[in-house]
């Protein structure tokens, strides 16, 4: 089975740093296949004749400490793209996706002012977001946001496009 993993957390200020490369051998050395890492944050993708929970697994161990990981396969994530709201927002807005642990339950649209964010999208373990202009923006994420859905981790629209295609061979 051809899967789509991303991490959270790591390479970010110095903390939680994971070599790519080793991260890559690590996998192989555990029967992963096919590994391609993407980026430095956290983008994998490997075939597994595991289940996704055994791919979540391997992965902790071959980063060799905790850290989230979320786990999609090759044809969720194509779900996920072909089911874009993306195509109705302004050029001028950036567009994430936050992927969830839990199922959304979040009722969309949501919008978190002091953050700059807007929740306008959900789809099974997903909220598609997109930034718009404030004043000052609070940094981070509304905590309200991992309250609802549980560890999160959010990747630009374009990283997730690079990963499903990276995925698709």
């Amino acid at each position: 089975m051809r899967y789509a993993v991303f991490l959270r957390g790591i390479n970010v200020g110095g903390r939680n740093t994971v070599v790519m490369a080793k991260l890559t051998n690590s996998l192989e050395a555990l029967g992963c296949a096919d590994v391609k890492t993407l980026l430095n944050s956290g983008n994998v993708v490997l075939t597994s004749k595991k289940s996704a929970a055994g791919v979540a697994k391997d992965v902790v161990a071959a980063v060799g400490f905790e850290v989230e990981v979320l786990v999609w396969t090759a044809a969720e994530l194509t779900a996920l793209v072909d089911a874009t709201p993306f195509a109705d927002v302004a050029d001028d807005l950036k567009q994430y996706v936050c992927f969830t642990k839990r199922p959304v339950t979040l009722k969309v649209p949501v919008r978190w002012d002091t953050f700059g964010l807007e929740a306008f999208g959900a789809l099974r373990h997903a909220v598609f977001l997109r930034s718009f202009p404030v004043k000052s923006p609070r940094p981070g994420y509304p905590p309200e946001l991992e309250r609802e859905v549980g560890p999160t981790t959010t990747r630009t629209w374009n990283t997730v496009l690079k990963v499903h295609a990276a995925a698709q061979r």
